[in-house]
């Protein structure tokens, strides 16, 4: 996903091998890429809710698996968050 009128990526969606961000007990994820400042991703990564991102920059971006862990609200946080900081 781009922000409208611009180049920049502020989310990247797909399906991955679970074991290409470390999860052990194989098979696919469905996966959310995501920007931020990188204090907020290493916290992200800390709390365990996120994972160092997959075919990304890890300092800037980070990986989420979409599979119910999340609420979709803090999902659709995350996503606003993303792409403000891309915008700016």
């Amino acid at each position: 996903m781009r922000v409208p009128g611009q180049k920049p990526w502020f989310a990247v969606v797909g399906c991955i091998p679970k074991e290409k961000i470390g999860i052990q007990e194989g098979g696919m994820a469905e996966v959310l890429n995501l920007k931020d400042d990188p204090k907020a991703v290493k916290a992200r990564l800390d709390e365990k809710k996120a994972y160092p991102a997959y075919h990304m920059n890890k300092q800037h971006w980070y990986t989420i698996v979409l599979d119910e862990r999340l609420e979709d609200e803090e999902i659709l946080r995350l996503v606003g968050i993303s792409f403000e900081t891309v915008r700016a």
